[in-house]
Parts: C-alpha cells; sequence; structure tokens
C-alpha cells in the first residue's frame, strides 16, 4: 500500500505547479493548499478546516471581546498563535512556544492573535502582555468567503486534481479550500493598508495559513514558523518533490533539533533558513523529574487524534486489565471529549483521567506511552523512558528513523511485548535519556534562540 509520501512523490512528477488561480497577473499556486487537505482526510478521515455552523460562529463571537483593547495600539511583532500551545506556569497560562520569544522582543512590541476555539482562559490569567482573539481575523474572512463564493475563480490544472482524488478514493471540497486561502489573502492584504504593518510575523503550521504568508511577504514582512508538533521523515504536510514558489512559504523555520533541519532538507520544504532551538518547556521539567528506581508503578498515556486514540486506549484497557493491574495508566486526552471516549469504551479502575497538562502528568509518572505524539520526542529530553504502541505500523514509520534503537525508547506491537519491556526496567539514568536525545530537542533553548535574534532578526535584547 502507497503511502502518503508516496502519493506525494507519485503527483509530483506531473505539472501540478500550473493547478492554480489568476487574480490579475498573480498566480496563487494552489496544489499545495488541497496536497494538505486531501491527504489529512485519506489518513483521518475528516477534512479538518470544514468544521462550520451556527455552534461555532456564535464561539468565534463570543471571544470578540477577548483582550480587545489591545486592537489599539501598535506593534513590531505578531504572533498568529492557538490556544492549545498554553500550558499552566506560576499562576499563569503561558505561550510554550512564543511567550519565551516575546519576552525576549519586548511584551509591550509584540501582539499575540490567538484562536480561542474549544478552550477560553480569562484574560486575567494568561501570561502574554498584548492579545486579540482571532476571531477579528476570522469573522471577515468569512465575510469575504461568502462574496468569493458567488463569483468562483476559475482553477487551471482542475484535473489534476481530479487525478489526485481519485487515486486516494477521496474527495474534498475544493472550493472551499480555494476560497478560505484566498479570503485570509485578500484580507491580510487590507488589514497591512490600514494598519502599520509588523516587521516580523511569528506562526506556527505555515500549511494552515498559505494565504496570509503570501501577504505579508508580498509587503516585505518576514515571516517565521515555529515547530508545534513531530516533523520526523515523513510529515506530508512539509514534502515536496517539485519546486514551489517560496512566496506562500515561511523565510525562516525555528525547529526542535538536527533530525528536523536535515528531515525538512530530504523533504525539500520551501523554507531558505532553518535553526534547531530546542523547546522551552524542556529543561524545567528535567529539573523536577526524579529516579526511577524498582518497578513501574505508573505510566502518562498521549492519545492521538481520531481512530488513533481508540487503538490506544484499546491496548492500555487490554494491558491494565491483565498483567497490568498494580500500574496505574494516566490518559491525557487531546481534542476528544472524555464523555466521547467514556461512551465508547469502559475503563478498570486502575486506567484514569490526567486532571493536569500532560508536561505534568510525564513528569508525573515513571514511564510514557503513545503512538507517535510529539511527546515521545519530549518525555525522552525530560527524562522518561518511552514505550511506542506501534499500531498500523505508524510508530516506525513516523519515528523510526529518529528513535529506532535509541536508549529508553521500546517499540512494542502486542500487550505481551509491553509487559517483557516493564519488567526489565528499573535504574533509569536521565541524563543518559536526555543526552541520547538531543538530535531529536537540542540543548540549550534559550541560548540557541538569543543566538537566532541577534544574528539573523538582528534584534537586541
Amino acid at each position: 500500500m502507497k503511502t502518503a509520501i508516496d502519493w506525494i512523490s507519485h503527483w509530483e512528477k506531473w505539472n501540478v505547479r500550473s493547478v492554480g488561480i489568476k487574480r490579475g497577473n498573480t498566480f496563487f499556486e494552489i496544489y499545495p493548499w488541497v496536497k494538505v487537505k486531501l491527504l489529512h482526510k485519506w489518513i483521518m478521515n475528516t477534512e479538518n478546516h470544514q468544521v462550520r455552523g451556527g455552534k461555532l460562529l456564535w464561539n468565534q463571537i463570543q471571544s470578540l471581546f477577548f483582550g480587545w483593547t489591545a486592537l489599539f495600539k501598535r506593534y513590531d511583532y505578531w504572533i498568529i498563535s492557538n490556544y492549545l500551545e498554553r500550558v499552566y506556569k506560576e499562576g499563569k497560562w503561558w505561550d510554550k512556544l512564543f511567550d519565551p520569544i516575546t519576552d525576549q522582543l519586548g511584551q509591550s512590541k509584540t501582539c499575540f492573535i490567538e484562536l480561542q476555539f474549544f478552550v477560553k482562559y480569562r484574560r486575567r490569567d494568561v501570561y502574554s502582555q498584548n492579545i486579540i482573539s482571532k476571531a477579528w481575523w476570522m469573522l471577515p474572512e468569512e465575510f469575504i468567503s461568502g462574496i468569493l463564493r458567488l463569483f468562483p475563480k476559475k482553477i487551471d490544472g482542475q484535473e489534476y486534481l481530479s487525478r489526485m482524488m481519485k487515486d486516494l478514493n477521496v474527495e474534498v471540497n475544493v472550493a472551499s479550500i480555494v476560497t478560505k486561502n484566498y479570503a485570509q489573502y485578500v484580507w491580510m492584504k487590507f488589514l497591512l493598508r490600514v494598519l502599520r504593518p509588523p516587521k516580523v510575523v511569528f506562526l506556527s503550521v505555515s500549511y494552515s495559513n498559505f494565504g496570509y504568508i503570501r501577504a505579508f511577504k508580498e509587503s516585505g514582512i518576514r515571516v517565521v514558523e515555529v515547530q508545534h508538533g513531530l516533523i520526523g521523515s515523513s510529515h506530508f504536510s512539509y514534502t515536496y518533490n517539485a519546486d514551489f514558489d517560496n512566496i506562500q512559504f515561511p523565510d525562516d523555520f525555528l525547529v526542535f533539533g538536527n533530525n528536523d533541519v536535515q528531515s525538512l532538507k530530504r523533504m525539500r520544504f520551501p523554507v531558505t533558513n532553518i535553526f534547531p532551538i530546542g523547546k522551552s518547556v524542556i529543561l524545567p521539567l528535567y529539573n523536577r523529574v526524579g529516579a526511577i528506581t524498582g518497578r513501574v508503578r505508573s505510566v502518562s498515556v498521549a492519545l492521538q487524534d481520531g481512530e488513533f486514540s481508540f487503538q490506544l486506549l484499546r491496548f492500555v484497557i487490554c494491558c491494565a486489565s491483565t498483567w497490568g493491574k498494580s500500574i496505574r495508566w494516566v490518559i491525557q486526552n487531546r481534542r476528544m471529549s472524555r464523555s466521547e471516549i467514556e461512551r465508547a469504551m469502559q475503563f478498570p479502575e486502575n486506567v484514569i483521567w490526567s486532571e493536569t497538562d500532560m508536561y505534568e502528568c510525564i513528569v508525573n509518572c515513571d514511564a510514557h506511552l503513545t503512538i507517535y505524539s510529539t511527546t515521545s520526542i519530549e518525555a525522552l529530553s525530560i527524562g522518561r523512558v518511552v514505550l511506542l504502541y506501534n499500531y498500523d505500523q505508524l510508530s516506525d514509520y513516523h519515528l523510526g528513523k529518529s528513535l529506532m534503537g535509541q536508549k529508553g525508547v521500546y517499540f512494542v506491537n502486542e500487550s505481551e511485548d509491553l509487559r517483557l519491556v516493564l519488567q526489565q526496567l528499573n535504574d533509569i539514568d536521565k541524563e543518559e535519556l536526555a543526552i541520547s536525545n538531543q538530535n531529536n530537542i537540542a540543548f540549550d533553548y534559550h541560548d540557541h534562540l538569543k543566538k537566532y535574534l541577534n544574528e539573523y532578526l538582528e534584534i537586541d535584547q
């Protein structure tokens, strides 16, 4: 069976650079827009940007007044962020990707434009000084999208997109994908005319922001992507075989470690500069982790999205209800609600929900279990053994090149495999685990960040 990377290699032998729309003399390459959504639906069986309706609209309207006073200031730096990146630290909700950067840039010079979706924080509980809801962008974009849908643009190379969908036997709403990204572009071009443009924009998930990025770069604004999750050796959203115009891709990419640098170069992601800086949260957590002596008494479990969560939970329940009755299995859910999961399955008494964030859960347990979550490489650097349930060979596919054979990492296919691994674990040296993982997550995050800001952005702290 072909993988996502195999399909990309196949499709990009065609003239997919010709797939696009025109605005006057400007041509927009839309193959990257559609490729990401099509492969996501093929793998996860859901078209992730199509969550619409009255509930979502009301959710965004409710968030309009979150930090609204920040609208009336001028900023040198914009941060396009997501509520999912916030962790609780010293009494405040702190953005683990961007607050360390804004502390260096100057909080007063920086504004967060944050997606407020499933979770809303009270403004006084948020660490970031200047923050507004992304609803101020999303609602105008919905209005623009409505107008654009009345006057749809002709898509050149539509036959290639049709062939891609036929290959996967999956349909996506190409017109909606094009409208969404083009509306981003139209709205941002307008904003940059009426507001003082920032010098630099920082964001995560560039593949959800193609329209914004193009508008920024056409205006001479530098765009910096900050890695939010696992890239590994086979992330389809970052993989290209053909040479695409870099106008809708970031200028710089701040990544976790050298393995990501090599992966992005091998995957031919069209970004100019890649810098390994590490992760801000790792060292404080590492300093709190104690040695594990004797048998493993607790395992933190990081769920994935969709069906993979259920498969991992079935595996955990099998272990917990047979040989693992003396172990406490602590579940950290992701986007799926507890109620949705609990309606589908019953937990034995020793399988419990985490009442903290994922990082606290990792610190408080003796070992960490997932399929291919980013927490796999984070837990190693924190000083915890990593157990990978290789469901459908997904752990091997996403993490094999970076973690196979590494100290403190165990790929398991069945419950009995995990029993044998945990039986032999004792006296874990956390320093050895962290050192062995430094190609995945670089040491000295703050030093690397300061060097990047000073030498490449020429910002004096």
